[in-house]
């Protein structure tokens, strides 16, 4: 059956995406679905294999963004204003911004960035890369290939890193915030979930919702809030937190 939709996805497309908003999504993200999408990736060993099988096969689920729901128009109003006015409140401050995952751009080519401040989207699928170069990047505007999880940073002064964590096991999110730790980066903004207890581990792909001020990742309380959509978790935000190995600098 799943291949079947599958199919239809590709030939009718317009009938697909129609069929698909109306069916519940406790229908379309069940049991059936749980294996399909843990037969598409659990052979997959390396980490930027699983998440081009899950890009390839648009395994999470959206008829819009292949980088899921959360990457949808309609579930981003609240965090795209948000995160236009904090950088409008920023702009002295930052000269550069790192968008990593950057996903499809989807919703955040529609996020007004006050002029000066240049943007680098960076991404482990490579044809996502390849795509998102040929059709948003401008002056002041790149993509490049990054894993966030071992790979070098480019320099920036704040690193977005939405809808990210709560798709790595603990170790790799731990090693995400080491990263930010070590990078140029003055701010990390990052998905947390303030009520999560931190309590289940997950394989590379899956889901969980994470709270980025508790073990493991220890980051405290966030010294600034942006709302974001709200899941099946509950209440998420961006939280924003300052490097403590960066020291205080205007522009």
């Amino acid at each position: 059956m799943l291949r079947l939709a599958e199919t239809a996805k590709l030939k009718m497309p317009y009938t697909y995406r129609l069929a698909v908003m109306m069916v519940p999504s406790s229908m379309r993200l069940g049991p059936m679905y749980e294996s399909y999408f843990e037969k598409t990736i659990g052979p997959i060993t390396d980490t930027r294999g699983i998440f081009e099988a899950i890009y390839d096969n648009n395994l999470w689920n959206s008829v819009e963004s292949r980088s899921g729901q959360g990457s949808q128009l309609a579930g981003t109003e609240s965090v795209r204003i948000g995160l236009q006015n904090w950088l409008e409140n920023h702009r002295t401050e930052i000269s550069t911004f790192l968008d990593a995952p950057s996903g499809d751009f989807n919703w955040m080519r529609t996020v007004g960035f006050p002029d000066k401040i240049k943007y680098i989207g960076g991404e482990i699928v490579r044809s996502l890369v390849e795509e998102n170069i040929k059709k948003y990047q401008k002056d002041g505007r790149s993509f490049i290939e990054l894993d966030i999880v071992t790979g070098m940073l480019p320099r920036a002064d704040a690193w977005l890193c939405r809808d990210a964590l709560q798709h790595f096991p603990f170790s790799a999110g731990v090693s995400v915030v080491e990263n930010f730790r070590r990078s140029s980066c003055k701010y990390f903004i990052s998905s947390t979930y303030p009520r999560a207890d931190n309590a289940v581990d997950i394989k590379y792909g899956r889901y969980h919702p994470v709270n980025l001020a508790i073990a493991p990742f220890n980051l405290g309380e966030p010294q600034e809030r942006i709302r974001d959509m709200c899941d099946d978790n509950g209440e998420r935000f961006l939280g924003i937190w300052e490097n403590p190995n960066q020291s205080r600098r205007r522009f």
